[in-house]
């Protein structure tokens, strides 16, 4: 059952969750990445609820924390270092924006280099990631997104009377083949194909757990900054391109405050920018 706050006592390290709430403002996408046809259903996940089985719609958290935080937080971290991306060499820039890879090492690192590692890059230490033979565990950990429903209410604890698969529909779409062979005529040449995907629609309510397991300044605030970045647009699942995914965010506590994380950047911005490098 999703739940509002949490914490371990005893332990340094303080587990903060977050519910997230959401309602859809426009169709929400999510495709199911083992369907290849002109039919995208939208992703599942089975449930036990009432004695039956359900193979209920849901937003994957892996989605929702590599595409609304991982890459636009990452891009806003380099904007204000004034650090360009694209100078970035291959090590450093998959770390930032895809959490990196470990390769073969002959040596441990060391606690001490982590604890570098984490205090430089607070941000990136939030996701955790690899290089090299370091591999850094991530201090977030994002649940799924469910659509709220009579179905869902045993994970979510939120009670209601209607099924979440009222609110999926189908919408239509038409994508046309620019390919113009010089031998074809006008009429040859126009090639459309129709594909269908499967939506969740508009006024669809849903629901996530968000847990920070840290009690860091930097790392909270560096969570805060990605959260400040969200709300600015908030956006899940797929295809923004064609208005898809947009929707209000309600949080069910006060996020950290962003201003720690952003004026440690402005104060360390060669130091930073040195250290990222090296990683190369």
């Amino acid at each position: 059952m999703l739940t509002g706050n949490n914490s371990l006592k005893g332990m340094r390290r303080m587990n903060k969750s977050y519910t997230f709430r959401y309602e859809a403002l426009t169709p929400i996408s999510h495709g199911d990445e083992g369907t290849l046809s002109t039919i995208t259903p939208f992703r599942r996940q089975r449930v036990y609820w009432n004695g039956e089985y359900y193979d209920i719609p849901v937003v994957s958290g892996n989605s929702f924390r590599g595409g609304a935080l991982r890459r636009k937080g990452m891009k806003r971290f380099c904007d204000l270092l004034g650090l360009k991306k694209e100078s970035l060499r291959a090590k450093p820039y998959y770390l930032l924006f895809n959490g990196g890879a470990l390769s073969k090492g002959d040596s441990d690192v060391s606690i001490g280099a982590k604890k570098e590692f984490r205090r430089i890059l607070p941000l990136v230490s939030i996701f955790g990631g690899g290089i090299d033979n370091m591999l850094l565990e991530g201090r977030m950990q994002i649940g799924f997104i469910y659509p709220i429903g009579k179905e869902t209410q045993v994970i979510t604890g939120i009670h209601s009377d209607r099924s979440v698969f009222e609110f999926l529909n189908t919408v239509f779409y038409t994508r046309r083949d620019d390919y113009m062979p010089e031998d074809l005529t006008m009429k040859e040449m126009t090639v459309q194909m129709k594909y269908e995907c499967e939506i969740m629609i508009p006024g669809t309510k849903f629901v996530q757990q968000v847990t920070v397991t840290t009690d860091e300044e930097l790392e909270l605030s560096a969570f805060g900054f990605l959260m400040k970045i969200f709300q600015e647009e908030p956006h899940i699942g797929s295809k923004a391109n064609v208005g898809h995914g947009f929707v209000t965010f309600e949080p069910s506590a006060p996020l950290p405050d962003s201003k720690p994380f952003e004026d440690y950047v402005e104060n360390n911005k060669e130091m930073i920018i040195s250290y990222i490098r090296n990683l190369a």
